[in-house]
């Protein structure tokens, strides 16, 4: 059965801000403050002004990596996945698991300046959506641009973030929405592999990093949504089982927001939410790390 990942994601968010008014009521604690259950599919935090701002529909690696401009961090070239291992992938399934993990290791190099380092991401990126059987008339002119932009940030930003969204969309009408779902998959254990070690480094301004890290809880259950139609995947219920146990790890994280304050923004498909509270522990990051680094080793080995 073809379940679009658009509509998965930002199906779920509004069946969890758009219930009832008794639902409402049933779900409010301390008054008008209210604890997001994790069938939530909030996807990324940005720090404007003390609001955050969250994306709900599909989340690029641009997005999934937003929070290193915040972290007061420097460039660590042996948190990315080494460009020197593509050889080792030669099935559809690690193709794309590291076609979003290569696009979040690309976002990582240029926010740090490392052009020519983001530009061999790049090849690979090309390299990797001509394995899938994604048309270059897809994305091909977009990557070009990418490429000839290379100097601009913004621009590129919005170039890749472009690209990997017409990819998606070309997928999910081609009912191919489990080789999609993979991607986002890779992409979203990469930015929180390289969030977990980024929120020890010295200097790390851990209130940001621990933020888009806490979030990440309310992903999990879109994840486990999306890659439960994948079992004509080899492996992949392998990956199902190693994200419950991250589940779990996560069921002690509290992410509690002002009713009153938030606001969706459905044209533009995101959500502000103002005095929200966060609690995330360094013990219980370290533990998030433990487990998103043997699932990170899984794909990219």
């Amino acid at each position: 059965m073809k379940i679009s990942l658009l509509i998965v994601l930002s199906g779920l968010m509004l069946m969890v801000f758009s219930c009832s008014e008794d639902q409402t009521k049933s779900s409010v604690v301390n008054g008008n403050e209210e604890k997001i259950n994790d069938n939530s599919v909030v996807k990324k935090p940005v720090t404007v002004d003390g609001l955050r701002k969250i994306f709900y529909d599909l989340t690029t690696p641009v997005e999934l990596t937003e929070f290193v401009k915040y972290s007061n961090t420097s460039y660590n070239s042996d948190l990315i996945n080494s460009i020197n291992n593509k050889g080792k992938y030669t099935t559809n399934l690690k193709h794309a698991l590291n076609l979003g993990v290569y696009g979040t290791d690309l976002i990582y190099t240029r926010m740090y300046d490392q052009r020519q380092e983001a530009i061999l991401y790049l090849a690979v990126i090309q390299q990797f959506t001509e394995e899938l059987g994604i048309p270059k008339t897809e994305i091909s002119n977009t990557l070009n641009r990418v490429e000839e932009s290379m100097e601009h940030k913004d621009s590129i930003f919005g170039l890749i973030k472009k690209a990997y969204t017409d990819a998606d969309k070309y997928l999910n009408e081609s009912d191919r929405n489990n080789t999609a779902a993979l991607i986002y998959f890779g992409a979203w254990t990469e930015a929180l592999y390289i969030a977990t070690h980024l929120y020890n480094e010295n200097g790390a301004n851990k209130e940001v990093i621990g933020l888009h890290i806490a979030q990440q809880k309310l992903s999990l259950n879109s994840l486990l949504e999306l890659l439960s139609n994948t079992y004509d995947v080899p492996d992949v219920h392998h990956y199902m089982v190693l994200i419950k146990r991250l589940k779990k790890i996560y069921d002690s994280v509290e992410i509690v927001v002002d009713r009153q304050s938030t606001e969706i923004d459905t044209i533009n498909k995101t959500i502000v939410i103002d005095k929200d509270k966060t609690k995330v522990t360094p013990e219980q990051v370290e533990e998030i790390s433990k487990a998103v680094r043997r699932i990170r080793a899984d794909i990219i080995g």
